[in-house]
């Protein structure tokens, strides 16, 4: 199926989300800080990547700054644990796809990685 990049310092919720886009067919990479994002995204150019907005070496922010500098313009599903719900304007002005607040359903993981893939 596709490529996908996860980022989250939490090793709890980082398993729960490779194994939601493992048992839905995707290949996963998946690391602990911003850092290590680009590092692996160079080499395995994900076709999405779902990031936590806050973890160690900069965030999911500022991987998506980075990627966007390279001139690629990878889908992005952010995950956040910082309460309240981001509405539309805040969401596109972070430049993701969508965003998730922790807690979140793997059924609502799915629908956005498929929403994200285009399907």
């Amino acid at each position: 199926m596709a490529r996908v990049l996860v980022a989250d310092d939490e090793t709890a919720i980082r398993e729960m989300i490779k194994i939601a886009c493992e048992m839905d067919g995707h290949e996963v990479r998946d690391v602990m800080s911003a850092s290590e994002a680009l590092e692996v995204y160079d080499e395995f150019r994900p076709e999405v990547m779902i990031l936590d907005i806050n973890m160690p070496g900069g965030g999911g922010e500022y991987v998506m700054e980075q990627v966007r500098s390279r001139g690629d313009d990878c889908p992005t599903i952010v995950v956040t644990g910082l309460g309240g719900a981001m509405d539309d304007e805040e969401r596109d002005e972070l430049g993701a796809t969508q965003v998730l607040s922790k807690p979140f359903s793997i059924d609502s993981l799915r629908i956005a990685v498929k929403s994200a893939l285009g399907g």
